[in-house]
């Protein structure tokens, strides 16, 4: 039983899949491959809306480094000198005064959350191919290359926005991630 017209569902002739859109993640690059449409929402959300049709999905999800992701949130919501993001850091993240979906955009930045209360397939930023390709088998389409879309723009490395106690910071705040990333360690 496929889902029907279940927001970040995408099917095929072997059935059906779900992308847990992280944004910062290159989800744009996904559903422009695969078609579906983008929705945010968390995997508990798409597990509470199908029910026991969500195990019979290929569920999947990019994660993105964490001292890279802030810096793109940052980037992407407005942020451009290097002190104001560490100030934004230091602030908890929660400082920028942009909201997404109605909460402050430091929830955002929670990438553990959206995977939280679903079996999901991660897949490491920036390899949106390796994610796009294992959907494609999953659903039984031909193979497809994603094109690069909404990616942010910067000159520097994300490195170079830390200093030693933000770097602290994003590793405090986002242990969970590093966790789930099998320890991934600034700079990688």
């Amino acid at each position: 039983m496929r889902p029907d017209r279940h927001p970040g569902t995408i099917d095929g002739p072997n059935g059906s899949a779900i992308f847990i859109h992280i944004p910062r993640t290159g989800g744009h690059s996904v559903h422009q491959a695969l078609g579906g449409k983008s929705s945010h929402l968390r995997a508990v959300h798409h597990r509470q809306m199908l029910g026991n049709r969500y195990n019979e999905c290929f569920v999947f999800a990019i994660i993105r480094n964490p001292w890279d992701h802030a810096v793109s949130w940052y980037l992407n919501k407005g942020g451009k000198a290097v002190e104001g993001f560490r100030q934004w850091v230091r602030a908890g993240c929660l400082g920028c005064g942009v909201k997404y979906r109605g909460h402050n955009c430091g929830n955002g930045l929670d990438q553990a959350s959206f995977i939280d209360g679903g079996a999901v397939e991660l897949f490491l930023f920036p390899d949106v191919t390796a994610a796009v390709h294992a959907a494609c088998r999953a659903l039984g389409r031909p193979l497809v290359e994603p094109t690069v879309v909404n990616k942010t723009k910067r000159s520097q490395g994300y490195t170079h926005y830390y200093d030693r106690d933000t770097e602290e910071i994003i590793r405090r705040m986002r242990h969970r991630e590093i966790r789930l990333m099998h320890g991934m360690a600034f700079g990688e």
